[in-house]
């Protein structure tokens, strides 16, 4: 069914949905994004022991690679991560979602 309207509408909403995306990404990179989200399942594990346990821990220090640029946090255990925060973050919400819900 061709509606001009929605044709139009469609259209208007891409080129606002680029737009933004375009002024989003010249002050976020994705690929810097993506280095503190570079953890894997080994990494969440052995985190959380050192977030719960800190005095167990004996080495706090970052490691470089080869070109002088700093690993991972899948590779270097005391390197900075945004999963841990986000998705404690994300936990909050849910519990104080659950929370609110049950007391109502």
């Amino acid at each position: 069914m061709y509606d001009p309207f929605v044709n139009t509408a469609r259209h208007l909403g891409g080129q606002f949905a680029e737009q933004q995306k375009q002024k989003l990404t010249q002050y976020i990179s994705t690929f810097n994004l993506k280095y503190y989200f570079a953890v894997d399942v080994n990494y969440v594990r052995r985190k959380l022991f050192i977030i719960l346990f800190p005095f167990l821990h004996r080495d706090w220090t970052n490691k470089l690679s080869t070109n002088d640029k700093p690993m991972t946090p899948r590779e270097d255990i005391n390197a900075p991560d945004l999963y841990i925060p986000s998705m404690a973050f994300i936990t909050y919400i849910l519990v104080a979602g659950i929370v609110f819900g049950v007391q109502q």
